[in-house]
């Protein structure tokens, strides 16, 4: 029998070895700690009660706020209206007591009702003859009245002149009006016509003809007038005064004792100037 190697008869014998030696017992694994909870979360809540206990004495006690009683507000009494007059800041309407009335106003003449008491407020309304309205106020002054306007609802009072009315009734409670302020004195619109009579002349001369101009005016105005002929020469001038509107007439005579012929015009120089048609004439002196 052939001889084995040493080294690989001492690898078989260890081998060998290893087979005879018992297993190890496996080794078991830790297993965490259980923990009962319980006791610590009854700790815990017994403690936040403690100290809830402890802190309601130092809070002061929260108390619903009042709310505001309901109280019945007594009504605002109604005062009377009392009318204003609308042309003065202060003014006020006289308000007849019980049982009283306006006293009444009665135009004698047909009488322009104006936006204040004087001629050159303009007019908003009139009383035929005979026609009445109320009398709400008087000028502290005289000679005018405050009434109704019973002719357009816008302005509701106008001011009429006391010398073409009579006034019924007791006028010593009638307050005295503030009138508005006069308006600027505005140009009168004006309208003129002229003629000459006879237009045409023949027979014994000398032979007067007679010029009339006709003047219209919209305002109380005073007007400034000139008759001039063909070749610009005055023939005659005049002033005419108006204390309302309305038209009035001038006339003069201008005597020809030889055939003539040529026309006139009237001529305004103030408050304007201005001009009418013209009228002619023409004469035969055999």
């Amino acid at each position: 029998m052939k001889k084995m190697p040493l080294i690989t008869l001492c690898v078989l014998i260890a081998v060998l070895a290893a087979a005879c030696t018992p297993a190890a017992a496996p080794v078991a694994e830790p297993q965490p700690a259980t923990v009962d909870l319980g006791p610590v979360y009854t700790a815990a809540v017994q403690t936040y009660e403690a100290e809830a206990t402890r802190n309601a004495g130092l809070l002061p006690t929260a108390t619903d706020e009042p709310l505001p009683t309901a109280t019945d507000v007594p009504p605002t009494a109604t005062l009377e209206p009392i009318a204003v007059v609308p042309t003065g800041p202060t003014a006020t309407l006289w308000i007849p007591a019980s049982g009283s009335t306006y006293p009444t106003i009665t135009a004698l003449l047909d009488t322009n009702c104006r936006k204040g008491p004087g001629k050159v407020y303009e007019i908003v309304g009139g009383l035929h003859v005979g026609e009445t309205s109320k009398v709400h106020g008087k000028l502290r002054d005289g000679g005018w009245w405050y009434i109704e306007n019973i002719t357009n609802p816008e302005p509701k009072y106008c001011w009429v002149w006391a010398e073409t009315t009579v006034v019924t009734g007791d006028t010593d409670a009638l307050p005295d009006v503030v009138p508005p302020v006069p308006p600027a004195q505005a140009h009168p619109i004006l309208n003129l016509s002229i003629s000459v009579d006879p237009a045409t002349w023949s027979g014994s001369c000398p032979k007067s003809l007679v010029i009339t101009g006709t003047i219209e005016s919209n305002i109380a105005t005073t007007v400034t007038y000139q008759f001039i002929n063909e070749n610009g020469g005055v023939m005659h001038s005049g002033m005419v005064v108006f204390s309302d509107d309305g038209t009035q007439t001038v006339s003069t005579s201008i005597q020809y004792s030889d055939t003539a012929s040529g026309w006139y015009q009237m001529k305004i120089t103030s408050p304007v100037i201005q001009k009418s048609g013209t009228a002619s004439y023409s004469i035969d002196c055999p």
